[in-house]
């Protein structure tokens, strides 16, 4: 594996630690239905910012082959 991806895999493992601490963190004192919400919130932000990280990876690799 090249560099770049150890770095998109350690990107992708960083951020699920950091879903599941902020989860562990907010369920302290919430309900169960707000915990869905904000789990849900926080999670689906973060699953966005790494399929931008891995589209433009995508993009700039393709770019390179040519």
């Amino acid at each position: 594996m090249k560099r770049v991806d150890w770095l998109i895999a350690m990107v992708i493992i960083a951020m699920g630690l950091i879903c599941l601490f902020v989860s562990a963190n907010i369920s302290r004192d919430m309900s169960i239905l707000q915990i869905a919400k904000t789990m849900g919130k926080y999670c689906l932000k973060m699953m966005v910012a790494a399929g931008l990280v891995g589209g433009i990876y995508c993009l700039l690799n393709r770019s390179n082959r040519q």
